[in-house]
């Protein structure tokens, strides 16, 4: 069974990774606007 403190931190490295995700369309999608 995983920890709370290890479920945590694969939820904040999940989150973490789907907000630079999201960023990067971001700038990618504002590029292409140029």
């Amino acid at each position: 069974m995983i920890s709370r403190e290890k479920k945590q931190d694969l939820i904040d490295k999940a989150w973490r990774k789907k907000k630079l995700a999201s960023l990067e369309e971001h700038v990618l999608h504002r590029g292409s606007l140029q």
